[in-house]
């Protein structure tokens, strides 16, 4: 772990949303959000891999996104 100017430093990635690029896809139905989220994969792999793993990381700190927490479950109903 590096340290800058006495803060630990950590290697991370970060996603961005450029809502006015034409492959934002705005408001979806929740049916196609959890089945694109399921079925969804690319070079750092499934999006439903990193879903999980974003709960995850967020309960080991006490962060209880009920909204987060709401799609963890119905994608996991979905890949089931």
């Amino acid at each position: 772990m590096k340290v800058f100017d006495g803060v630990q430093q950590l290697p991370a990635i970060a996603f961005v949303i450029n809502r006015q690029h034409c492959a934002y896809a705005g408001k979806i139905s929740k049916e196609t959000m959890i089945n694109s989220i399921a079925t969804a994969s690319g070079e750092l792999g499934s999006c439903a891999d990193y879903l999980m793993q974003t709960v995850n990381g967020l309960m080991k700190v006490g962060i209880k996104d009920q909204q987060l927490l709401w799609l963890s479950k119905q994608v996991s109903a979905r890949l089931d």
